[in-house]
């Protein structure tokens, strides 16, 4: 993914050391890198939501953003870190104080 919404790979600060980098796992360059464990949470979720903003994915409830880091409306789909490798996944319907799902999905 990459933020403009056009395919990319994105690495570790230490993938070269860790054998893990964009080129010897996918054979492509990369579009970028984000902190290694144990930060970085933060920037994978910033990248995942500009990558689909810009790709065009819109609320179906809103027909505004459908991924957000701030939850504030209808419709959307609220992502937060959570600790170290994990993310809180909460999506809304018409209501904002309910949420339709409610997912910590972790990284293994």
């Amino acid at each position: 993914m990459a933020a403009t919404g056009t395919q990319g790979c994105y690495e570790a600060s230490n993938a070269a050391a860790t054998g893990r980098s964009c080129k010897t796992v996918y054979n492509k360059v990369r579009a970028g890198t984000y902190a290694a464990y144990p930060g970085g949470m933060t920037d994978l979720i910033n990248y995942f939501v500009n990558h689909n903003t810009n790709k065009g994915d819109k609320s179906p409830f809103t027909g505004e953003q459908l991924f957000v880091t701030t939850h504030t409306t209808e419709g959307e789909i609220f992502l937060t870190p959570n600790g170290n490798s994990s993310i809180n996944i909460t999506a809304y319907a018409t209501d904002t104080t309910s949420p339709i799902f409610s997912q910590i999905v972790t990284v293994r």
